[in-house]
């Protein structure tokens, strides 16, 4: 009953682009010479048959041409494709008084109706006289999934395929001097370098998690997307943009890429990128970051990432119209996804004291936040995240003296997930809402007012938000043994454990503190 009612719902589903055969058909299709197998051919035949008699007569040159191709199969041996000028010169010695005109509508016609397939290139286009042949011994261990029970292609731990590979799996099936570059053709596989390939029907899907965990890098990002809906990405596009950053290393990358079917992820001396497809091949999104908060250390990955993805675009894609928009720093600090502000937003935030308003979350961010280049950064909002990091739960505290007031404070807490982000967000709204008047000067009274002084004199430029970010993820759970070590006694450390129930956050206010008192 189950059965029939899948057929049932298939027959609708399909009635205007599918025959659905009346009989339904339970049956293990590993075994071949059963009752239930043959009915099912005979099935198949039935319908083939049915389909045939409404189907115009074949073209004579087209039927004689399908009769000849089994010899000109037999001819090539286990490479059965032509090169066009092989193939025209066969058909003329088989079938006479053919123009080539005609020679190449008879072959589009075979190709539409699955007889042979004809690549048209503009240089030479090729024949593959069997398309079963291709089908089933060619692609079929280049895209079988892992269950399936066939000798397939495996890449090395570079993720690249060897030659060598590639001869133990089809050379008893083809030619492989010709056959990879009939595979290059098809845009299934793509040199690496003479011996190396990369074969994206090989390649893991998805990326491990553990390869782009959250950190406290500072974040930037843009997202190069088509246009509209008439444009689109070429299907070599991203396999070339993974080989050209592969062969950055070694070189501007200190190690080499790792690379999944959607994605790649980049290293070099000062920061780290990720660059990602999307799903329908319409969107490349580039993320870089540093975990020393420097963004003149994100620049250079993002232009060497830039300088390839444009004109590997422009070769693989012509005519294609792209918009790049950039990233949410926020968003992506949090790995909440891709979310993209477009160029007039990021116009009207340059007239508008350089906020942006980001309503999927309901939070604002600063252009010097989001944009390597941002125009004319504002000197408070520089000192903002290396201030955040440092305060910690002073956060209130200093709030309260550069003006917020308590219900502001009450919604930071609810809406943002730690001391870190709190702080952030109260300080880039005082910003917002303050304009000229709230300077560096006035931030560093704040400071002073509540005993974060070191903080006040030195944190522009200084090292101390890295020493503080580095030694928290180190030592952890371990804070209080650090503590005592640098002299605080039992009631201190009960202090500070009572303002946060997160140890990596009590270090910071642990050091913090001990910095203000040692200076």
């Amino acid at each position: 009953r189950r059965a029939e009612a899948m057929v049932s719902d298939y027959r609708e589903l399909f009635e205007d682009s599918l025959v659905v055969s009346q009989e339904v058909f339970l049956m293990n299709c590993r075994m071949a010479t059963t009752p239930d197998m043959r009915r099912f051919r005979q099935v198949l035949a039935a319908i083939k048959a049915e389909m045939l008699k409404g189907r115009k007569p074949v073209p004579k040159v087209c039927s004689q041409m399908t009769s000849t191709l089994p010899t000109w199969i037999a001819a090539k041996g286990t490479f059965p494709v032509m090169n066009w000028q092989e193939y025209q010169a066969a058909v003329r010695k088989d079938i006479s008084g053919l123009r080539e005109q005609v020679v190449q509508l008879a072959t589009s016609y075979l190709h539409d109706i699955g007889e042979a397939i004809y690549l048209r290139r503009d240089d030479d286009p090729l024949i593959v006289l069997s398309p079963q042949w291709l089908c089933t011994y060619v692609f079929g261990p280049l895209m079988a999934p892992g269950n399936f029970l066939i000798v397939k292609i495996t890449p090395t731990k570079d993720d690249l395929v060897t030659r060598k590979e590639i001869t133990r799996v089809l050379g008893g099936v083809a030619d492989i001097t010709l056959l990879i570059p009939l595979l290059q053709d098809f845009q299934l596989c793509h040199p690496f370098d003479e011996e190396r390939f990369v074969f994206p029907t090989r390649l893991q899907n998805e990326m491990p998690e553990a390869e782009w965990v959250k950190t406290d890098a500072v974040y930037f990002g843009c997202q190069i997307r088509c246009h509209d809906d008439t444009d689109t990405f070429s299907c070599d596009f991203f396999p070339r943009v993974q080989i050209l950053l592969l062969r950055e290393h070694p070189g501007r990358l200190i190690s080499r890429p790792s690379i999944w079917k959607n994605s790649i992820k980049c290293v070099d001396e000062h920061a780290d990128a990720l660059v990602q497809y999307t799903i329908d091949k319409r969107d490349v999104n580039i993320c870089v970051r540093s975990e020393s908060k420097e963004r003149e250390h994100c620049r250079p990955m993002m232009e060497l990432i830039k300088n390839i993805v444009y004109p590997t675009l422009l070769e693989t894609s012509p005519g294609t119209r792209t918009v790049e928009e950039a990233l949410s720093a926020y968003a992506l600090q949090k790995h909440h996804g891709y979310y993209t502000y477009t160029a007039e937003e990021v116009q009207r935030a340059k007239n508008n004291k350089g906020i942006v308003y980001l309503k999927e979350f309901n939070i604002r961010e600063h252009l010097g936040d989001i944009l390597i280049d941002a125009p004319e950064i504002d000197a408070v909002m520089q000192r903002i995240g290396p201030i955040a990091d440092v305060v910690g739960t002073r956060w209130r505290d200093l709030a309260r003296h550069i003006g917020i007031d308590e219900a502001a404070i009450v919604a930071a807490e609810e809406t943002c997930p730690d001391p870190v982000s709190c702080c952030k967000e109260v300080l880039t709204n005082w910003k917002r809402d303050k304009g000229p008047e709230a300077t560096e000067k006035a931030l560093e009274e704040a400071l002073k007012a509540i005993g974060l002084r070191t903080i006040a004199k030195n944190v522009k430029g200084d090292i101390w938000p890295g020493v503080i970010k580095t030694v928290k993820y180190m030592i952890g759970l371990k804070w209080k043994d650090l503590a005592y070590e640098l002299g605080f006694q039992k009631p201190n450390i009960d202090a500070i454990e009572r303002m946060d129930r997160d140890p990596r956050q009590n270090c910071v206010d642990m050091l913090t503190e001990w910095r203000e008192k040692e200076g």
